[in-house]
């Protein structure tokens, strides 16, 4: 898997001028200096974050305003990050609290060593560890500094062979290309493909976790071993003493059974809770296979609820018949997922009755340890009363020897099973996210396009290679996309409502007819409840129009020529530098550059 390092293409770019606006004891730098120039991030103090009202952080009604201070307004955006807020969610409630946030932001104090300031260098270990993505970083950096942070000034430099996604941006024009920086990997951007290969990784290194988790159930470590062996030559000790003792060998029987016992019931113990652990892992699969069927069966029945109605004219027998095809396969589809599911399901009902069974068995066990440790308390009363000092000493040597085997393994299976929780949420999570990719391949096979689509997907492909006269946003051909006009605006926008009207010779007066800009596209496509966040689950289709944005005025557009199996997709952009171009993009989210969702073309002529 590709891991990447923050580099700066310009030295005078500090990272740490984008953080924060202004941090050094809650003041803030002067408007008047360039804040490309300088470093603006001055590390808070540990009496900074003393100061944070972390209330005001975490309350999502409160905006950044002036009645926070400078690096309240920077944790408020830093807490808005998903990783971030997943990882400051300690007991996982899904609500960051006040002492949990300020915890985080304590622990975060300490990446670099000091522990005592919020430093760059902190930031800098926690985006490392966590891999946050870039674009929530740059949406953090602009909200904090007040200025554009430049996404063509930060650059994710690969470590290893695999190429970073290639991504797209726009023109300051509104309607321009302009490259932008590759986005780092996340399993949010990978394609099928890649996912499978993280998911077989960190499957891998959940089997890791759950052997070592094992080995500490089973007293298999070192360090329990050795602990172990304290305790069997002290419990020798003891026992010979009483034993040798005339006095004291009328108990060395009785004692010495009830401890044979005690260690019996405790490997019983172990034992079980390693079954326990490799039933829940059993379950923790059945769960996720269920909620893929169920992902599928969801996106299955949205993509048949979808289909357009056949119209009945003559005019659309072919496309009529294409969708009852389409509606006859889905209907099928449905029906074996959700027989499916039944058999899954009843798979897991199995499974937790076993995992009942062996916790019931465990309370049974427990009830016979408690019993167990009753009696020899009574036992050490008696020693205690009755026996030779020597005899007490070696007593209380065993007991300590037990207590400290106690400690070990608790510490021992404390560590391996929190290694565990963490590297089977690490699994759960890739799970979800190929299940989702999968659905949606799934769905976008069913989809049926209007013959406008098809002519300006026809259009598109026809116009790859035209160019302007040495970037002047002008040329004779481009003069069409624009009705005719010479001047020297952005084209993008032209472009596309070239494709969907005058190119088609009409006036597309079904969508958002001629504009030259591409959020007015945008707008209309928003009224209209035709389009999608590329954070929502709506897979794009060919012929929907790939869209980005920088303000309310500003921004760039494309249409959607082709869309893979894997997520990813084609897209055919006018003014894509100088010229219509063709670009492949790994999936929605490897987009950057302002990228921000489709509006859906088919929806909207068929409304």
């Amino acid at each position: 898997m590709t891991k990447y390092n923050y580099q700066l293409r310009n030295p005078n770019l500090k990272f740490n001028t984008l953080l924060t606006g202004g941090v050094n004891s809650g003041t803030q730098k002067s408007s008047s200096v360039n804040p490309r120039e300088q470093s603006i991030f001055k590390k808070a103090t540990r009496e900074d974050l003393a100061k944070v009202d972390y209330n005001k952080v975490l309350n999502e009604n409160q905006g950044n305003n002036a009645e926070l201070s400078p690096l309240e307004n920077m944790l408020k955006e830093f807490f808005s990050i998903g990783k971030v807020k997943t990882s400051a969610d300690k007991n996982g409630d899904g609500v960051i609290s006040e002492e949990e946030a300020q915890a985080y932001i304590n622990e975060l104090s300490k990446k670099d060593g000091d522990g005592e300031t919020l430093s760059l260098a902190d930031f800098e270990k926690l985006i490392n560890e966590q891999g946050i993505d870039l674009e929530s970083i740059t949406k953090f950096l602009s909200a904090l500094t007040g200025f554009d942070t430049g996404m063509q000034n930060v650059q994710m430099q690969p470590q290893s062979s695999m190429a970073p996604a290639r991504t797209g941006g726009y023109a300051a024009g509104g309607g321009g290309y302009s490259s932008a920086a590759a986005v780092p990997k996340t399993i949010h951007n990978m394609t099928l493909n890649e996912l499978q290969t993280e998911k077989s990784n960190r499957e891998s290194t959940l089997a890791d976790k759950q052997e070592a988790l094992k080995a500490v159930q089973s007293g298999e470590t070192q360090g329990i071993k050795a602990a172990q062996e304290d305790v069997k030559n002290a419990k020798e000790a003891y026992e010979q003493a009483l034993k040798n003792d005339p006095s004291s060998s009328k108990y060395a029987g009785i004692i010495s059974a009830n401890n044979q016992k005690i260690e019996e019931n405790q490997t019983a113990l172990d034992k079980n809770s390693a079954d326990i652990t490799s039933k829940q892992s059993e379950i923790s699969q059945q769960q996720s296979a269920i909620s893929s069927s169920e992902t599928m069966l969801s996106s299955l029945e949205s993509a048949l609820a979808n289909l357009p109605a056949p119209t009945g004219k003559p005019e659309d027998s072919k496309r009529d018949e294409q969708i009852n095809t389409k509606k006859n396969q889905l209907t099928k589809e449905i029906e074996t997922k959700k027989k499916e599911i039944e058999t899954q399901k009843a798979q897991l009902a199995k499974l937790n009755e076993g995992l009942e069974n062996l916790q019931n068995t465990k309370t049974q066990l427990e009830g016979q340890k408690t019993e167990l440790q009753e009696r020899k308390a009574k036992y050490d009363e008696t020693i205690n009363k009755n026996c030779s000092d020597a005899i007490k000493e070696k007593l209380a040597q065993y007991n300590a020897a037990t207590k400290n085997l106690e400690d070990v393994k608790a510490k021992e299976l404390s560590a391996a099973n929190s290694a565990y929780q963490s590297a089977q949420k690490q699994v759960n999570e890739i799970n979800t996210v190929i299940s989702q990719k999968e659905a949606d391949a799934a769905a976008s096979k069913y989809t049926v396009s209007s013959d406008i689509v098809e002519k300006a997907l026809e259009l598109a492909e026809s116009q790859i290679g035209v160019r302007e006269n040495g970037g002047s946003n002008d040329s004779a051909e481009i003069r069409k996309y624009k009705n005719g006009a010479a001047n020297g605006n952005p084209w993008c926008a032209s472009f596309t409502s070239w494709l969907y009207g005058a190119g088609q010779g009409s006036s597309n007066d079904k969508t958002f007819g001629y504009t030259a800009s591409s959020q007015e596209i945008k707008r209309q496509a928003n009224s209209a409840g035709c389009y999608a966040s590329k954070n929502s689950n709506y897979v794009p289709q060919k012929g929907d129009l790939a869209m980005w944005s920088k303000s309310a005025s500003t921004g760039h557009v494309g249409i959607v020529s082709e869309v893979y199996s894997d997520g990813s997709f084609d897209v055919i952009e006018g003014n894509s530098g100088n010229s219509v171009k063709k670009r492949h993009y790994s999936s929605k989210h490897s987009v950057g550059g302002g990228f921000d969702g489709f509006v859906q073309m088919d929806k909207w002529l068929q409304a």
